[in-house]
């Protein structure tokens, strides 16, 4: 019996096509939203940064200790105050239009302190603008380390590893933005589909599982899910999934025919 794949019905693989379909499918981050946001991060950063405080109650500490605690509390106020300075620098090129003297001036900010957080948020948006996904990625997931709630980070992460085809960190960056944001699935519904129909059985599978974790009652992802895991060559996983789809997909639906006899296939 011939298995019935995506290619079956006129769908051929062709990466700039995926990355053309996603793309369409995520709001731009134009000039107009980048500027406001990073001009607006700059409101209060005119200082160095207050030294850390003892709120706690600790125990007292010696001269030596307390020598030692003040001069690593200036140290680091110079550090974040000569990050500012290079921060508003890049602010300012970036509203100039010269977006390379920019992210040059976000970098030296970066270095000066890396745990100032505006330069992981400008340099993530910055390339999410240019479309270097990758570079955005990893600036997004730096901003998560100081924002672990930040939704527009986890977004950017997701895409970053989706367009990458990066199938690992896509599975683990969908999987914690569906549980921030439950109502990011249709979207990731969306890509799996764009995916499953230009034959990236992989990435696909790692969407649509996700996805049918989160919501079982999807017959349409059900199906592509069971195509995909055959297709990669996991027959269990094809079973189990046209079983549930079988369980939740309404007599008329148009791949229920279809379904069955992949269901014979697998036997």
């Amino acid at each position: 019996m011939r298995c019935p794949t995506a290619s079956s019905v006129g769908y051929f693989r062709d990466d700039r096509v995926i990355v053309a379909e996603i793309l369409a499918m995520r709001k731009h981050m134009t000039r107009s939203v980048l500027l406001p946001t990073l001009l607006a991060a700059t409101l209060g950063l005119g200082g160095a940064a207050a030294a850390p405080t003892d709120e706690g109650g600790s125990a007292v500490v010696g001269p030596q200790e307390s020598k030692a605690a003040e001069r690593e509390s200036a140290a680091a106020a110079e550090r974040r105050s000569a990050a500012i300075a290079l921060f508003n620098e890049g602010v300012d090129a970036l509203q100039s239009g010269d977006r390379g003297a920019a992210n040059a001036k976000f970098l030296e900010a970066n270095r000066a302190d890396p745990e100032f957080p505006e330069p992981y948020r400008a340099l993530a948006a910055t390339a999410a603008e240019s479309e270097d996904w990758a570079a955005a990625a990893i600036w997004a997931e730096g901003l998560l380390g100081f924002e672990p709630a930040n939704l527009e980070a986890m977004r950017t992460v997701y895409f970053g590893r989706l367009i990458t085809g990066d199938v690992d960190g896509t599975r683990s960056s969908a999987r914690r933005l569906l549980t921030a944001d439950p109502a990011s699935l249709p979207d990731i519904l969306d890509h799996g589909k764009t995916f499953f129909a230009n034959n990236d059985f992989a990435m696909a599978r790692v969407l649509l599982e996700l996805v049918t974790e989160v919501d079982t009652r999807q017959p349409d992802a059900l199906f592509a899910l069971g195509v995909s895991c055959n297709a990669l060559g996991d027959r269990d996983a094809a079973r189990a999934a046209f079983v549930r789809y079988l369980e939740v997909a309404p007599p008329d639906h148009p791949d229920m025919a279809t379904a069955r006899e992949m269901l014979e296939f697998l036997k």
